[in-house]
């Protein structure tokens, strides 16, 4: 399969063995690889890879060098005997299952017309309505197959070090995918820009028609990264582990899906519920959710007061302020050190704000250019962050701690200063009444300890992170129009759902269909069947020529073609300099217009456009069939970001036979790779960028309905019942693993009730995988538990 990749197969081959030795070495390193590199190993938007791709690569690899290692398991701890028949029964419901989609496979082998010519129709660059997508869609299974064995015999022989490093290889594909998704909103829309239609993709190209590949991999490891926050030790992890909470959640927010929020909140919910609690450490205060939960909701109020008139700068502002403040707690909670009376105290503090005041006043007088009010923040800022860690601070009669509240309250003063600046008098009131209320919350943790939570990092870095993510919540709603508007559409876009499902459903015609299914991967070449004008979409044909080269067949779609709902072939190019020139030699049975671009873009959202449209096949009037050749001319654009070129057909129904494509800049370079299509579709990768419901029953459970039937439903539905008994009634419910595990499935599935999800393989393999991992844990030992910290204790017994 590596001498087939389309970049590098040499390359790819050297890091098939690179990784099979490491797999051998370090077989317990095989989950974490696997996770950890799953979001990112998919390269079709540079490869044209679709059916097959670089994470297959990858799993094999490793793979091969866990099983190498299992026959010769020299170094390798004893195979310890199983403690209960689970792994039996999961067994016997996976070959019933396995027996199911063989069945379904062939029907939609023979559906596609497989063996409709001499032997097998086998082809690297086959779309979405031949035979290679079938196969294409039961890959997860396959993969599933030989992985399981693998985890069950490294559990047999290391179950905790087994089940540990799952959880950090579901922890670091979080974390991975989280810093891509940031990543990608840093470089295309703005980090905070909520008001564009920018729905972020990671490095998922399965989303170039649609679907929430994305999504589900968020729903399914955040959980994991609860699960680390909580059982990580040291203030550096610690901190490590919120930070990836708080990525992931903004990775989750600029999703924009309502689905992935709902299935994120249940996987939190589960998470709290399952996770055993211990109580607080002896002398420490009794700190519950509710503490939490309380500073959070005054930092999310203080946020919504202040942002409509200060903007992301004033909640930047206000976020300083909680951790000056939680920073002064973090050490020792409990009690203040020492120093002066009350009353002198309190007189320190109200002159600090007074000065202030005093200084903020100068600093909105002199010029703009200057920015001095935020000058005067960081200085308040780092005088108090020196003065409440000074060493002298814990020493009777020490005025450190009252010089530091004195330089909080000017932060205070300064921050609505920062407010000013920005937004002038509309800012105002709304930072006024921020700041008096974070300072009367401070207040507040002075005087009763209880209200400044745990000790420790633990709880302030979870009380931070959440303040963050709150923040970034409300700031999606007051800084932009996007995520209120998809909102507000959620009754329609539900009645539109309806209707699709509907129609989906409608797709098995007969009794065996019913039972069985059309077949896996059969729904967009059925759907594009119904007779809707709507559901037609474009498609794509490479075929072999017979001097060896190839052309490619492209067809416009049916229904309204915007500039949003071309059906495109496209590929990633170095950037052009000056004006760009396209040839091409096509041939048109009928008149039909070519469509060609080069856009500044990600996946799906572009970022500025060159267009241009040639007629091809003569007009209605005077037809040309026969082939032709023809040229134009692309205008220059400054500063192109990651370009790619496309070709589309902008006529409805119409079908073209592109022999050869030219691309070439003022320089005369020549930018395109198999331009030609000689080596079948490489370098070339199809999207519809906004029309995506004909590719998608947008139902994980009608999705196996329709493709599967009656019978692969239930299948699954087995596979499922049995891994989630497990976890909640089983021997596996103690299991340290559980808590992120069952959360993860039932956020996947929340996910899966609004879009297919199994028709994904990377996300569908993870999905799978996880899943017979919940049906196989092994029994823990007796006391082992994940520890909570003490923010969340309760009894330990319930």
């Amino acid at each position: 399969m590596s001498a087939h990749h389309p970049l590098a197969p040499a390359l790819a081959a050297a890091a098939l063995i690179l990784l099979a030795v490491l797999a051998a070495w370090r077989p317990l390193w095989i989950p974490v690889a696997l996770l950890a590199l799953l979001p990112v190993a998919g390269l079709a938007p540079w490869t044209g890879w679709m059916l097959a791709e670089e994470f297959d690569l990858l799993l094999l690899a490793l793979l091969a060098g866990g099983w190498a290692r299992l026959a010769w398991p020299v170094g390798l701890p004893t195979r310890q005997p199983a403690t209960d028949g689970a792994a039996r029964v999961w067994w016997l419901l996976v070959l019933m299952v396995v027996g199911l989609t063989a069945v379904g496979t062939w029907r939609g082998l023979h559906d596609a017309g497989a063996w409709d010519a001499d032997g097998f129709a086998w082809g690297w660059w086959q779309g979405w309505r031949e035979p290679m997508n079938v196969l294409r869609t039961v890959k997860p299974l396959a993969w599933a197959l030989l992985a399981w064995p693998l985890w069950q015999a490294l559990q047999a022989r290391a179950p905790e070090a087994a089940a540990r490093v799952v959880g950090h290889g579901a922890w670091a594909g979080l974390a991975v995918v989280a810093a891509v998704a940031t990543w990608e909103r840093w470089a295309w829309p703005g980090l905070t820009n909520f008001s564009t239609d920018y729905r972020t993709t990671a490095l998922f190209w399965e989303a170039h028609i649609g679907g929430a590949a994305l999504d589900g991999f968020l729903a399914l490891t955040l959980p994991f990264g609860l699960w680390a926050a909580a059982a990580t030790h040291g203030r550096r992890a610690v901190l490590l582990s919120v930070g990836v909470l708080c990525l992931a959640g903004y990775a989750v927010l600029t999703t924009f899906s309502r689905g992935l929020y709902a299935g994120a909140l249940a996987g939190v919910v589960v998470w709290w519920l399952m996770t055993p609690r211990v109580p607080a450490a002896a002398g420490g205060p009794s700190t519950g959710p509710g503490v939490l939960l309380g500073w959070v909701a005054v930092f999310g109020v203080a946020a919504a007061l202040a942002f409509s008139g200060s903007g992301w700068r004033g909640l930047a502002a206000l976020y300083g302020l909680m951790l000056l403040l939680f920073w002064h707690w973090q050490q020792d909670p409990a009690q203040e050190h020492g120093g002066p009376s009350a009353g002198r105290a309190a007189g320190v503090v109200a002159v600090g704000a007074v000065l202030g005041a005093l200084a903020a006043a100068l600093a909105l007088a002199l010029p703009g250019a200057l920015k001095a009010p935020y000058v005067l923040y960081a200085v308040c800022a780092l005088a108090c962050a020196a003065a409440w860690s000074a060493p002298g601070r814990r020493q009777t009669g020490a005025w450190a701690a009252p010089l530091g509240w004195a330089a909080w309250a000017a932060a205070a003063v300064a921050a609505l200063g920062v407010a000013l600046h920005w937004g002038e008098s509309a800012a105002r009131w709304g930072m006024a009444a921020s700041v008096l209320l974070l300072a009367a919350a401070a207040a507040c943790g002075a005087a009763w300890p209880r209200w400044r939570g745990a000790p420790g990092g633990r709880w302030r870095g979870s009380a931070l992170g959440a303040m963050a993510v709150a923040g970034m919540v409300v700031g999606s709603f007051a800084g932009g129009s996007y995520l209120e508007g998809r909102l507000a559409t959620a009754g329609e876009d539900w009645q539109g759902r309806l209707h699709h499902w509907q129609r989906s459903l409608s797709l098995a015609q007969d009794e065996a269909s019913n039972w069985w299914g059309i077949g896996p991967g059969r729904f967009a070449a059925h759907f594009a069947l119904s007779g809707e004008a709507t559901d037609q979409v474009g498609d794509y044909r490479w075929q072999a020529g017979p001097d060896g080269g190839g052309t490619l067949v492209l067809t416009g779609g049916k229904h309204t073609l915007g500039f949003g709902e071309l059906f495109r072939l496209s590929q990633r190019i170095a950037a052009p300099e000056g004006a760009v020139r396209v040839r091409w030699r096509a041939e048109a049975p009928a008149p039909v217009r070519l469509h060609v671009e080069i856009c500044s873009k990600h996946l799906l959202y572009d970022a500025g456009c060159r267009t241009a449209q040639a007629p091809v096949g003569g007009t209605a009037r005077e037809p040309q069939p026969g082939w032709h050749t023809g040229e134009l001319t692309l205008k220059a654009a400054p500063g192109w970001q990651s370009p790619v070129f496309s070709v589309a057909l902008d006529t409805r129904g119409g079908w073209i036979r592109l022999d050869e494509i030219e691309v070439t800049d003022s320089l005369g370079r020549r930018l395109l790779h198999n331009g030609g299509f000689d080596d079948g579709l490489a370098r070339w990768l199809p999207s519809s960028d906004r029309h995506h419901l004909p590719w998608h029953a947008k139902n994980l459970g009608l999705h196996l309905r329709v493709e599967q039937g009656w019978l692969g439903l239930l299948g699954f539905a087995a596979l499922l019942v049995f891994a989630v008994a497990r976890l909640t009634l089983g021997r596996a419910r103690r299991h340290p693993l559980t808590p992120p595990l069952l959360a993860g499935i039932v956020g996947f599935l929340i996910v899966g009730a609004f879009d297919s999800l199994l028709d994904i393989p990377r996300v569908a393999f993870a999905f799978l995988w996880l899943l017979g991992l919940a049906a196989t844990l092994r029994s823990p030992a007796p006391a082992a538990a994940v520890p909570r910290p003490a923010s969340t204790a309760r009894s330990a017994s319930r």
